[in-house]
């Protein structure tokens, strides 16, 4: 059979694309440093360990809650322009670099108890800020193109630029806060947020919403909209499945735990990453191509199978010797990065499903149910750790 001719054309433009790839950059390297170095700092303002544990499990209750709130926002709201997505980015392109900024500038004067404060408003205002641009960036590819091969290939890719942000501020930031260079985490979050702003910007002139699904100037009340999420009946076996398993992958929060104190060494960890990344990144470069000979749900099925495996061999053997622990390590990578990158482009799926069996356009809230999900299993596999 025959694939329509809006399968086989290419609908964006390499400026399109790679501004919305960079996007993601910029929205990983504002994400990292607002969760893999935030309770150093806040130690070193003076404040309670179990203190920031509890603060941080707070903000995190928020954090998986205000989504859902955007979805149905983000469904509402009509802009007169006509875009959906488009508004709400650029609206970010300056929210998002500036509550970095705020996070990360508690007064000195402040007692312990009115610092942590000051981090739980702020960090509140910078989560809702994240989700502004959560859910608009996943939505603006379904209305970038209508060819499925090109709208998977544009998500695998993003991928590897998410990866690619969380990289340059993982290894960044130690680097300035490090007594060789001296700067503080204030200033430093600044370097950040300037960096991901640079990154960030070109979206707002280059992506076009070409897409009009009908029925998206409809409104709709939350009666509506709750009855159009029950009747999408793969909205909640997908992500009742990716929450199942995201919860119980507990390699990232253990990794420093083994490095040390199987291998002797913390910096065993920094190997360790480096092994897992590079199939991970070469499987987001890869999918497109794969994809245009491979199902993409037999792919995603038995790459899960494959990384449960894997995971299983690892636990029972991985141990005994370091070498087979990164052999066995960079071969689960594998369908692991294959499972990391395909978990992106299931959702625009799953919103046109919707919208062919409801004939409502509801898709706020689908990938705010993305968004939430992805931030419950964060909190899930850290808040033990944190304790």
């Amino acid at each position: 059979m025959e694939q329509p001719q809006h399968q086989l054309t290419t609908q964006t433009s390499a400026p399109e694309r790679f501004s919305f790839w960079s996007y993601f950059t910029g929205q990983a390297m504002v994400q990292t440093i607002l969760t893999n170095f935030i309770a150093t700092y806040l130690m070193l303002n003076g404040i309670p360990l179990e203190h920031i544990a509890l603060s941080m499990f707070a903000v995190k209750l928020w954090d998986i809650v205000n989504d859902t709130f955007f979805g149905v926002v983000f469904d509402k709201i009509k802009f007169k322009s006509g875009h959906r997505s488009i508004p709400w980015i650029r609206l970010t392109l300056v929210l998002l670099p500036v509550m970095t900024v705020v996070v990360y500038q508690i007064p000195d004067g402040l007692t312990p108890t009115g610092k942590l404060i000051w981090f739980i408003v702020t960090y509140v205002l910078w989560d809702s800020a994240y989700t502004v641009s959560d859910v608009p960036i996943y939505n603006l590819v379904t209305m970038m193109t209508t060819n499925l091969n090109e709208r998977n290939s544009i998500l695998s890719l993003a991928r590897l630029f998410a990866l690619i942000g969380a990289f340059i501020t993982g290894m960044l930031t130690p680097i300035l806060v490090s007594e060789r260079v001296g700067f503080s985490f204030g200033n430093t979050a600044i370097v950040v947020a300037l960096l991901a702003a640079l990154t960030m910007i070109p979206i707002a002139f280059s992506a076009q919403e070409r897409v009009h699904p009908k029925g998206e100037n409809q409104r709709y009340g939350l009666k509506q909209i709750g009855d159009s999420v029950r009747k999408n009946k793969y909205l909640s076996r997908f992500y009742l499945g990716y929450i199942a398993a995201g919860v119980s992958l507990t390699n990232a929060p253990l990794d420093l735990f083994v490095s040390y104190f199987l291998f002797g060494s913390a910096l065993f960890s920094s190997i360790a990453l480096i092994v897992s990344s590079v199939p991970i990144g070469l499987m987001s470069v890869l999918m497109g191509t794969i994809l245009k000979h491979v199902d993409k749900f037999k792919l995603y099925y038995w790459s899960n199978v494959a990384f449960m495996v894997l995971g299983v061999v690892v636990y029972l053997g991985g141990w005994h010797s370091a070498v087979l622990y990164l052999v066995l390590l960079g071969l689960r990578s594998i369908p692991q990065g294959i499972v990391l990158t395909l978990n992106l482009t299931f959702t625009p799926d799953i919103v046109e499903y919707g919208h062919f069996v409801t004939k409502k356009d509801i898709r706020g809230i689908a990938f705010a149910i993305q968004s939430f999900a992805a931030k419950f299993i964060t909190l899930a596999n850290h808040w033990p750790c944190s304790s």
